[in-house]
């Protein structure tokens, strides 16, 4: 062993040749991720769930009015089952009957109009094909062939809410004579 006394003063370089400064060594060791890493990943993390609560936030705005569209798709309805009357009271040629029709035909068309600008698309016309996703088949009806398959009455009107089932289309199926 040699005396301490006897050995020449360090300087800074020999320092940190000799033994390694803690100050400037980066902390990693086999025991897990340096804290640079960890906060790599807790920064990405933080922006991930800062995107997935702005995507929920837009999705809650964008789907508020669903509860309340899928209650006038049943006004919608009611008024498509008033205008099934029109064409036996059209007959009646009565001036205040005629203007009452047109008065319903027009609210009718303020209705849809409104549904359509706040995103809502009616869904369920007669002659489409039919999709188990967008319809309720309630009904089938013997059809020629080229009718197979597609929607021949609407009972009740569905709805989608930008692009999103509220309530399917109600309607009845053609099918052929061996299927029904």
């Amino acid at each position: 062993m040699s005396n301490p006394k006897d050995r020449p003063p360090q300087t800074e370089e020999s320092q940190s040749e000799e033994s390694p400064n803690t100050e400037t060594t980066p902390i990693a060791s086999a025991q897990g991720p340096s804290l640079e890493e960890q906060l790599l990943y807790l920064r990405a993390e933080f922006e991930n769930f800062k995107k997935r609560i702005e995507r929920e936030k837009d999705q809650s705005v964008r789907y508020a009015n669903e509860r309340l569209a899928g209650e006038l798709l049943g006004v919608v309805d009611l008024f498509d089952r008033a205008m099934a009357f029109t064409p036996a009271l059209i007959k009646i040629q009565d001036k205040p009957v005629i203007d009452f029709i047109h008065g319903i035909e027009l609210t009718q068309k303020e209705l849809t109009n409104t549904l359509t600008r706040v995103g809502v698309e009616l869904i369920g016309k007669r002659g489409e094909v039919f999709h188990p996703e967008r319809h309720e088949a309630i009904s089938q009806m013997e059809v020629e062939p080229e009718k197979v398959g597609q929607v021949i009455e609407i009972v009740q009107q569905g709805g989608l809410l930008n692009g999103r089932l509220i309530k399917p289309a109600q309607v009845v199926v053609g099918v052929s004579k061996e299927q029904a």
